[in-house]
């Protein structure tokens, strides 16, 4: 019966094999052997069996049975046909999967535990414990067995029956198949696979067999190990990626992981090789400081806070705007930090913004960024103080401007590149900064800088924000008030850098500024400045404008002197070289000479203090009794306003009048009316005159003498002691000096201390002392406590000096000159002077000078208004402390004047007596003129009619300190001459003695003199200086607008843009210019823009009173169609003037927004109006014009509208400039800000060229501010017309010393052989003679005819060893033959008010410096180069020196 089996053909191979398949469903059963031989009959052999096993189906205990995971155990159950539960002989094994497996083929088997095979044992109900029909092993695959990319390897069952073979049981998954899953590693895009950032977010990619969508992975502690009884874990679901994202959330309860994986079904399995690390930042934490603050440019340091940081790790700080993986780094921060050994450090280049934080981005390892929110940072910086100037013990308030200022901070100052932690040396006062502001108070001098300490953080500093703590400085100035009417004065100074300023005015001579000093001179009491401005391009200097009226005039020769105190509580200091005259005209004379009669000319001479020439008189009616009303009331009887000259003025009455008042303007003021009576002179005789030129006073001086004594003694001026003391006084003050006490007059007693101001008066014996002499003598004492001052009763008791020499030249009274026939000799009138056709006649100089070795004196005598006819003068000498005949050869004579001739001179011949005098000694010469009946229009001028000559004397009584006469070439020895030197004239001056003296003659002339640094460096007034004495002006001073030459034009010329103006400004524009604008000339067209014909689109005009125009016609009032009552029609006018031949910079703006119009004249703004064209737009592609104005683009020009001067740095700009910009723009070359720059016009060499070279005498000039939004490539070039416009050098500058023309360097002196101490010399002479044999050129300035040059000692102002300087009244070196002429003789007084400056300063020394110079000489020069190039020639001459000697006093 084959139904359970069938027959299968017997292949006999060495033996009889047979092989049977039986099918499933036999499974179970036992068969016996059927066995055919050939074609035999089937044979049944019952005891030949075969039993038939079978395995049906099979489970798992836990998950899919057709998955397990690697190294995981799982329980696999067997079911079927013929299992043997009694014996444990079956096996499984597990190969790799394929249907047609061989359970034989060993390359394909799983290593199952310590083999390829594993035993069955009957299986036990877990719940139950009972046995059950079922084999079972707990199968575990090792990692080995985990198929390879890309897993689709499954393994299959193969199953052994005791001794049976083994069988695969080859099917689908579930059924006899198994996968073989296993996670072997975990990868990630984003940083290290094992570490992650808490809170921040981590996607990892999990590799191996078997990882599907829906598995889940889990993280759990390091030291736990059972996944499903884990404390803490940190799971994620696998998605279609092979992906899953994890966060370490706050607290952290492990910083180490390993990983659970849980195989779709499959319980966890734990992988403890794969590890997380937790990285996690808890804060920064700084090393010194705050935690949330950092100061700008210093290196701030903070300790990582947290776990897992490393050297490797980065940092950085963001604005809230920003993430953390943007390419950007806050507070200027170039790169990111790195951590090292825990710290991470910063230096931040810029501040947090207001109300703003940075915020912290931290990057642990290669992992990525993340922001920590609650980690902030604010970044603060000090970016400038109010001040970079402090005087000392002036408590001054600072401010600081910057970031994160705020109260709790602190500031101190210490010395340049000093300690921020060391002391505070120089300065006490708050540090604590309160509401962004502290107060300091130095006590020494120097430079500092700011250390600032924003809260806790230590202290940074800077070095840029420095405070220069100076002695504070007035610039000398003289300023003019008239009394009674309120005055406002500039000052040039240390100004604008306190706050709480007060200045009074003090007597000349006072010399200091105690708290006991007497009431303000003039009434004006003690008062603020209006404003202290700070010059913002030279710090140290600002303006001061302070108003006051003064009820007293001071007295003449004795200006007021200032005292200023810097700050609120600041000691006062005395400023003597800032002085205040307060005018006032006291009297009005009629001349002796006018004659009082309607349609006559009379002159008036008035008195007073401040009088000079220029200054202007009116007459007006009694009725006037205002100040204003004398320029609201016409002038009385006719008159017209008058010019005053020589202190005289001419009027002419065409009507009658009762009565007159004066109205009186001095210059630069307005009128002032005087309620004065007319003084009439009176008639003197001639033997009264000569008695009163005998008496003449020379010199006074006044002197203030402070003792150490109480002042309330003395107090009450009627009481004995007060007569006492003062008798006393003037008995200790006579004796110690050796005079007379005539020679003293007490002025007054003033408190503090005791103050004594006196006069020291000159004497009529020309033997004596002078005051000068004696007031130096008087100051050498009060400083030596051995000298006779302190035996004195009251003197001894000195304390301090201070004097003033006051010359005073009394005109001798002469007989009256003959009263021509019609003129009225009353006594009681006017004598009204008509032009005179016949001429005026006066001396050249109200002052001649000479020496007694000078043998003669010469003196001119001019000619003014009419030169017609023949018409003669007499002059006559007249005896005052020069005595006929020992001192001058009395002398008379006549000059003729023919007709046409206007000056003549003569000579009056001196004596050398031989005797020890006083410096000098006076005569007068008087001129008069001779009566001609047919002359009837001449006059000799009252206030020249008389000069003084003075006769300086020369030697001295005992012997010279040094002397050197060259009188013969014969007596001179070699080593003399060899002691001698020529500085400043070359690598190789020449030097010689022969019969004239010791000679040398000039090796550097012609243009080689020019030194522009000389020209740039005048120290006191233009061109009054020699090349020595520059003060370095050209590299400091702030208002310079130097540059190598300025365009001239002469009203013809022009500058015109080469092209239409593509870019003009439309709303807003400002025009800046340097500008010289002569003072005479007409009214002219600085710059004109035209769009159309007949309209000005803009318009600059007038320099005498300054009109911007817009859009508009200029109209005449005389064209005017609603009359002429309106005046010109010409825009906005500003009344500004430039026109008086001095640099300025001019700068007018126009906005269209409200109409807003400015002029600013150097810097300061002198007009706002408007509004002026409110609204408006300006039009572009129009013709801009310099100097000319147009009537038509292009063309066209206005006659007589040319602009007359100079010109330099002519801009055009698209904005509204501040005064900064302004301020910026008058410097050279330009470094300001040139947004808005249209056009830029520098007249230099380098920007001015020709055309084209076809092109003759066309110049271009380079727009140097390109091409910006020009159409045109050169921007807007501007061509300079070949007429009327030409480059000229000359420096643009609003500075008082320039412009000075041309200032030569190689100024030549000899040098004479001695040096060191010459403190006898004080008082002495320096006499020389000058002689040149040949010269050609223009004579040199008087300034620096002799320098003496002081040793080491002597410290001027600038630190460097003093030098002054003798200006010269003995004139230029004689040039001829000296068989014919004899030489310029000149003896110098060497004391200080002798005509001596301190240089650069140009200021008058005090006697403590020409002591101080003389006591240590370093060298004495005399000039013999006193010729320079000019028009005369190439300034070169051959000089001789003789006679030279100096005597002490």
């Amino acid at each position: 019966d084959e139904r359970y089996g069938r027959s299968a053909t017997v292949s006999t191979i060495g033996s009889a094999l047979a092989e049977f398949n039986v099918s499933t469903e036999a499974a179970g059963d036992t068969f016996s052997l059927c066995y055919k031989f050939s074609n035999e009959r089937w044979y049944h052999y019952p005891e030949i069996m075969i039993n038939v096993y079978a395995v049906e189906t099979y489970w798992v205990g836990t998950g899919s049975k057709d998955e397990i995971v690697a190294t995981a155990e799982k329980d696999v159950y067997f079911k079927g046909k013929g299992l043997n539960f009694s014996t444990t002989d079956s096996q499984i094994r597990w190969v790799n999967g394929s249907l047609e497996a061989d359970c034989e083929d060993s390359s394909k088997y799983v290593k199952i535990g310590s083999g390829n095979s594993q035993k069955l044992v009957r299986a036990t109900d877990d719940e139950t414990g009972r046995r059950m029909a079922a084999t079972t092993a707990t199968v575990s695959f090792p990692s080995q067995s985990v198929g390879s990319t890309p897993y689709t390897v499954d393994y299959l069952l193969c199953y052994k029956f005791a001794t049976e073979p083994y069988k695969a049981y080859p099917g689908t998954r579930g059924a006899w198949r198994m996968a073989v899953y296993e996670v072997s590693g975990v990868s990630t895009l984003n940083g290290d696979v094992d570490i992650i950032v808490s809170e921040k977010p981590k996607v990892l990619h999990f590799d191996g067999y078997g990882v599907s969508n829906g598995d889940i992975a889990m993280w759990i502690p390091n030291d736990e190990t059972d996944c499903d009884a884990a404390t803490a874990a940190i799971s994620s679901k696998i998605d279609k990626e092979s992906n899953a994202t994890f966060k370490i959330d706050l607290p952290i309860h492990s910083f180490g992981w390993h990983l659970c994986y849980k195989f779709n079904k499959e319980e966890y399995l734990l992988y403890p090789s794969l590890k997380l690390h937790v990285r996690h930042l808890d804060h920064l934490a700084a090393v010194e400081g705050a935690n949330t603050t950092a100061v700008v440019g210093d290196e701030k340091a903070f300790k990582v806070v947290g776990y897992g940081a490393s050297d490797s790790d980065q940092v950085k700080w963001v604005t809230d705007d920003v993430t953390c993986d943007e390419n950007y780094l806050a507070g200027g921060l170039t790169a990111n930090s790195l951590v090292s050994k825990g710290v991470v450090k910063f230096t931040f280049e810029s501040p947090t913004p207001e109300d703003s934080v940075f915020r912290l981005c931290y990057k642990f390892a290669n992992e990525e960024w993340k922001m920590h929110k609650d980690i902030t940072i604010q970044v603060h910086e000090v970016t400038n103080v109010t001040t970079d100037v402090a005087f000392p013990y002036s408590p001054q308030e600072v401010a600081f401007l910057g970031y994160g200022i705020s109260d709790g901070d602190a500031a101190k100052f210490v010395p340049v590149g000093g300690d921020c932690a060391a002391s505070t040396v120089g300065l006490y006062g708050s540090f604590d900064v309160v509401n962004g502001k502290t107060t300091y108070n130095f006590t020494a001098g120097g430079a500092f800088e700011l250390c600032y300490r924003f809260g806790v953080e230590p202290f940074v500093r800077y070095p840029l924000l420095g405070i220069g703590v100076v002695t504070p400085n007035i610039e000398a100035n003289v300023s003019y008030a008239v009394t009674g009417v309120a005055k406002v004065v500039y000052l040039i100074g240390s100004f604008g850098h306190t706050t709480g300023d007060s200045l009074r005015w003090v007597v000349n001579g006072a010399g200091d500024c105690n708290d006991t000093w007497p009431d303000a001179a003039g009434g004006a009491g003690e008062f603020s400045p209006v404003s202290t401005t700070v010059n913002h391009e030279d710090n140290a200097m600002g303006v001061a404008s302070f108003s006051s009226t003064f009820l007293e005039a001071s007295p003449s020769g004795a200006p007021w002197q200032l005292c200023y105190r810097f700050g609120a509580l600041g000691p006062y200091k005395f400023y003597g070289e800032v002085a205040m005259v307060a005018r006032i005209v006291d009297s009005m004379t009629l001349d002796a000479s006018s004659t009082l009669a309607l349609d006559v000319p009379i002159s008036l001479l008035f008195d007073g203090t401040g009088l000079e020439d220029g200054d202007k008189a009116t007459l007006v009616e009694s009725a006037v009794t205002t100040d204003a009303g004398c320029s609201a009331s016409a002038a009385a009887g006719g008159t017209s306003e008058a010019v005053v000259v020589g202190k005289a003025a001419s009027f002419t009455f065409s009507e009658a009048v009762d009565d007159v008042k004066l109205c009186y303007q001095f210059v630069g003021e307005t009128y002032r009316l005087y309620a004065l009576e007319l003084t009439m002179p009176e008639a003197e005789d001639a033997g009264a005159a000569e008695a009163d030129a005998a008496d003449v006073v020379v010199e006074t001086a006044s002197v203030l003498l402070t003792l150490d004594l109480d002042f309330n003694t003395i107090a009450d001026e009627s009481s004995p002691e007060r007569a006492a003391f003062e008798t006393a006084f003037l008995t200790d003050i006579s004796g110690a000096l050796g005079i007379d006490m005539s020679r003293l007059e007490i002025v007054s007693i003033i408190s503090g201390s005791i103050k004594v101001k006196f006069t020291v008066l000159a004497s009529n014996d020309p033997t004596e002392a002078t005051a000068t002499d004696l007031v130096s003598t008087l100051t050498t004492m009060a400083n030596d406590p051995s000298s006779a001052l302190f035996d004195g009763n009251v003197t001894s008791a000195s304390k301090s000096i201070v004097f003033n020499i006051t010359t005073i030249s009394y005109v001798p009274s002469v007989a009256p000159v003959a009263a021509s026939e019609g003129e009225a000799a009353t006594s009681g009138g006017f004598a009204i002077v008509p032009y005179q056709q016949n001429g005026i006649f006066q001396f050249s100089s109200p002052v001649y000078y000479t020496t007694e070795k000078g043998r003669t004196v010469e003196l001119k005598v001019t000619r003014t208004e009419g030169t017609l006819g023949t018409v003669q003068v007499a002059y006559t000498t007249y005896p005052a402390t020069a005595k006929e005949g020992n001192d001058f050869i009395a002398t008379s004579g006549v000059l003729t004047f023919a007709d046409g001739v206007t000056s003549a001179t003569f000579n009056v011949n001196v004596v050398d007596d031989g005797l020890k005098e006083s410096n000098f000694e006076a005569f007068f010469v008087q001129l008069e003129l001779v009566e001609d009946l047919t002359i009837s229009s001449a006059m000799v001028a009252a206030a020249h009619s008389i000069a003084t000559v003075r006769i300086y004397d020369w030697g001295g009584s005992g012997e010279p300190i040094f002397a050197a006469n060259f009188s013969s070439q014969s007596s001179v020895d070699a080593a003399e001459v060899s002691a001698w030197s020529i500085v400043g004239n070359g690598p190789e001056p020449d030097l010689w003695v022969d019969e004239f003296g010791l000679g040398a003659s000039d090796k550097l002339y012609g243009p080689e003199e020019y030194d522009q640094s000389c020209d740039l460096a005048a120290p006191v007034e233009p061109c009054d200086h020699s090349c020595q004495y520059g003060g370095g002006y050209m590299e400091s001073d702030p208002l310079l607008g130097r540059s190598a030459s300025v365009l001239s034009l002469n009203g013809s010329g022009f500058v015109q843009a080469e092209h239409p103006i593509s870019d003009f400004p439309t709303t807003s524009t400002t025009v800046t210019m340097w500008v010289r604008a002569a003072s005479n000339s007409e009214a002219g067209s600085l710059f004109s823009y035209s769009v159309k014909a007949g309209a000005h689109e803009l318009l600059i005009y007038d320099q005498h009173s300054l009109s911007l125009m817009l859009q508009d016609q200029m109209v005449s009032a005389a064209q005017r169609y609603d009359g002429p009552e309106g005046g010109d029609r010409r825009g906005i006018r500003t009344g500004v003037s430039i026109a008086d031949g001095e640099w300025h910079f001019l700068a007018i703006s126009w906005r269209s927004s409200d109409g807003h119009v400015q002029a600013y004249v150097d810097g300061i703004r002198l007009f706002e109006g408007g509004p002026y064209k409110p609204g408006e737009e300006l039009k572009a592609n129009g013709t801009a014009v310099m100097g000319q104005l147009q009537r038509a683009p292009g063309g066209d020009f206005k006659p007589n509208a040319g602009f007359v001067g100079q010109v330099q740095s002519v801009r055009l700009w698209k904005r509204e400039l501040g005064v900064d910009d302004i301020i910026a723009g008058m410097k050279h070359p330009f470094v300001g800000n040139t947004m808005g720059l249209v056009l830029d016009w520098q007249f230099t060499p380098e920007n001015v060229a020709k055309l084209s070279p076809s092109v003759a005498e066309a110049y271009v000039v380079t727009d140097s501010s390109g091409r910006g939004d020009s159409v045109y490539e050169a921007g807007n070039r501007g061509l300079i017309s070949a007429d009327g416009s030409q480059i000229v050098p000359g420096t643009p500058s609003i500075h008082p010393m320039y412009p000075c023309g041309e200032v030569y360097s190689n100024i030549w002196h000899f040098s004479l052989p001695i040096a060191g101490d010459l403190s006898v010399a004080y008082g002495g002479r320096l006499q020389f003679g000058l002689f040149a044999t040949a010269a050609a050129g223009e004579t040199r300035s008087p300034r620096g005819a002799v320098v003496l040059k002081g040793g080491e000692s002597t410290v001027g102002a600038d630190g460097t060893p003093l030098e002054l300087s003798y200006t010269t009244v003995f004139g230029s070196p004689t040039v001829g033959e000296l068989e014919t002429h004899r030489p310029t003789y000149s003896s110098v007084v060497l004391d200080a008010a002798s005509g001596w400056l301190v240089e650069p300063e140009g200021a008058t020394p005090t006697t403590a410096q020409m002591e101080a110079v003389l006591g240590d000489l370093d060298a004495v020069l005399i000039r013999g180069d006193e010729y320079v190039y000019g028009e005369k020639g190439p300034g070169q001459e051959v000089t001789y020196i003789s006679d030279v000697a100096i005597y002490p006093r």
